[in-house]
């Protein structure tokens, strides 16, 4: 198996989730990407206007690796700018790039405004030379019991690591070990 990093942001805990997930799965490090600035509005607005914000200095070296695995969220159908600030600092030295999103939109809606097929591109357009996979976990997948009046965000936890949330995440796996 390729030797592997796996780094995330998340701000819900969603991502960190799978994250911490595919490093158990496929035996590999894994690190949060941390932002120097802190400011949710400022990552918001940072990411609406594709801003590469600075991060904080990673503790594994990328160049140690065959492949980075890339998770983190959509905002309002953006990249958001950690994950274009670690391309912008580390693209050059990375050999394969994944990307993973857990996020709101399903495959009704991939394509629309806010869907991740227009990240998808965004983040190929990027880095034109490197060859991107890149993969959804929908959240519209989780059986959730509540209001969906009151109920905010789907929060990912063990006890709903199952069904078609986990029949996906078993997906992407299985196409990342071959």
């Amino acid at each position: 198996m390729k030797k592997t990093l796996i780094l995330y942001f998340s701000r819900t805990g969603n991502n960190k989730f799978i994250a911490e997930k595919l490093s158990q799965t496929l035996e590999s490090d894994i690190e949060a990407i941390k932002p120097k600035i802190k400011s949710f509005l400022l990552l918001i607005f940072s990411s609406l206007f594709k801003l590469g914000i600075g991060i904080k200095p990673l503790t594994y070296d990328v160049k140690n690796y065959e492949r980075i695995i890339l998770l983190s969220p959509i905002w309002m159908g953006k990249l958001l700018s950690p994950i274009r600030g670690i391309i912008k600092k580390y693209g050059d030295e990375i050999k394969e790039i994944v990307f993973i999103t857990v996020c709101g939109s399903g495959i009704e809606d991939k394509d629309g405004k806010f869907g991740y097929e227009t990240v998808f591109k965004e983040i190929k357009n990027i880095l034109p030379s490197k060859e991107i996979k890149c993969f959804e976990i929908s959240t519209t997948l989780l059986t959730k019991i509540g209001n969906p009046q009151t109920d905010s965000l789907p929060l990912v936890s063990e006890k709903d690591f199952t069904g078609a949330f986990k029949s996906r995440f078993d997906e992407i796996v299985e196409t990342l070990k071959n």
